[in-house]
């Protein structure tokens, strides 16, 4: 669980297979010390969140695009970003856990 905006997120305790399967490639691509916002694109970074979170408190569907779609530059910065960064953390420390993913 995290906090962002004052708002809890909450992740899933099962990943869905094919969505970290689809994003595995953008999550390799970063190595330590890179900017994720950099070396992840826009689409990978949405399918990463939704692969991650279960619910959140923010008004809309963290599953559906249109959330992500009719995003402002105040909550790009301030909502997205963080969901990024906590839902690649999320991704690594599980990966890594998995015997043979983080090989």
């Amino acid at each position: 669980m995290a906090t962002i905006e004052g708002k809890q997120v909450v992740f899933r305790d099962k990943l869905p297979p094919a969505l970290v399967w689809s994003i595995l490639p953008a999550v390799y691509r970063v190595k330590t010390g890179d900017n994720i916002y950099e070396k992840i694109p826009f689409d990978k970074a949405v399918l990463m969140v939704q692969c991650v979170v279960e619910s959140w408190g923010f008004e809309g569907d963290p599953h559906t695009d249109e959330w992500y779609n009719a995003l402002t530059e105040h909550s790009l910065a301030n909502v997205f970003m963080p969901l990024v960064a906590a839902a690649y953390s999320q991704l690594v420390v599980r990966i890594n856990e998995e015997p043979g993913l983080g090989e």
